[in-house]
């Protein structure tokens, strides 16, 4: 998941044995090569500024390729990697896969669980025609074994009993400034959609919106989701799925392997990584691009004092229970604020189908209480 960092490497130019008698000619080549070669990497620079990745923070541009991975690298921020160890999965025997319909008893439930956004959405098109294919285009047959329902709602605390799911996908970006803003995005045009009204928020009014603390607030929800998430792959089966993973056709490919009986595939996954090798020869978002030049080295420090923060209060998403996702300042008590409507969105939903909210903290988290007395 995590990317490295694209690292600039110089030529080293090594001067060749001159005889002595040669000395002049060498003086004069040194001298119009330190005239001539400058001026013909000036030009060069200037007409490839295709390759520049500008920093605004530092007034200054570093030289690099423009690939996907090396415009998501540039994102990270400096402590996301010990955001990324705290992030669990559950894989093998000994996580439990509940079976909650009794009128479909084989039939699994499988949440499809995200932050919400374009990427997301797309990711979660893909999953579901790439489960259609192994079926051969049966939908009636698919929909007999698996049950594939996308959400952003967290699973309450418990075992499979409690949530209501078989397996869970967990849908996890890198970087997490990217993630954040799509999260962010997918709410204020939810919230526009059911109004009718236009106040759809821009990567740069996302960055620069007159509540400073809409991006960092958004930081910390998103880190607590998967705080959550975390907690419940202690026990009940969860994949882990990045969007801009380098691998992502392998992960969609072993993803349906590990949802469907692998005994009775036959040629049906290879029909799957066709599907997936044509899917995604697309990319599925161009947020790097659209933050290139946007996003400057103060914002990816004052996000890093968020993530620091969040991590040294619960040494690193250890304690339990995760922190509120409506524990957060300025929140509206009419909930017309993008903090307030997000976290809405992904509390648990304590009245879904198959779900139980025995914990008090989860049903506190449904009404939006902080202080959980009641």
């Amino acid at each position: 998941m995590h990317r490295p960092t694209a690292s600039l490497k110089s030529r080293n130019w090594q001067s060749q044995s001159r005889k002595k008698g040669a000395r002049g000619i060498c003086i004069l080549i040194c001298l119009v090569s330190c005239i001539i070669l400058p001026f013909l990497l000036l030009l060069y620079v200037a007409s490839d500024d295709s390759s520049t990745i500008s920093t605004a923070s530092a007034g200054t541009t570093g030289t690099t390729d423009t690939t996907s991975s090396t415009l998501l690298s540039s994102l990270n921020l400096p402590n996301e990697r010990d955001f990324i160890n705290t992030v669990k999965q559950c894989i093998g025997p000994k996580c439990l896969q509940h079976l909650p319909d009794e009128n479909n008893p084989t039939r699994q439930r499988i949440a499809f669980l995200s932050t919400g956004g374009r990427t997301s959405q797309k990711l979660y098109e893909i999953m579901k025609q790439a489960l259609l294919v192994y079926y051969n285009n049966d939908e009636k047959l698919m929909e007999r074994n698996i049950e594939l329902v996308p959400t952003s709602h967290t699973p309450p605390y418990g075992y499979g009993k409690s949530h209501g799911w078989t397996k869970i996908i967990r849908v996890i970006h890198s970087p997490l400034l990217t993630e954040t803003i799509e999260a962010i995005q997918a709410t204020t045009n939810e919230s526009s959609s059911s109004s009718n009204s236009n106040n759809n928020l821009s990567l740069q009014g996302i960055l620069r919106h007159p509540n400073s603390f809409l991006l960092t607030h958004g930081l910390r929800q998103v880190v607590r989701f998967h705080c959550r998430l975390s907690h419940v792959a202690a026990h009940t089966a969860m994949y882990n799925l990045d969007p801009s993973a380098d691998d992502l056709k392998n992960q969609l490919s072993e993803m349906v392997m590990r949802l469907t009986s692998t005994a009775e595939a036959g040629d049906r996954i290879q029909d799957v990584n066709a599907y997936l090798s044509q899917a995604l020869s697309v990319p599925l978002s161009d947020i790097a691009i659209q933050l290139r030049g946007i996003v400057t080295e103060k914002d990816l420090e004052d996000l890093k004092e968020v993530l620091q923060n969040e991590l040294d209060s619960t040494d690193n998403l250890k304690k339990w229970p995760c922190k509120s996702l409506w524990d957060l300042e300025g929140l509206q008590e009419d909930g017309s604020d993008v903090t307030s409507r997000m976290a809405k969105k992904l509390v648990p939903d304590c009245s879904a189908p198959f779900t139980t909210c025995g914990v008090k903290r989860d049903r506190c988290e449904e009404r939006g209480d902080v202080l959980c007395k009641k």
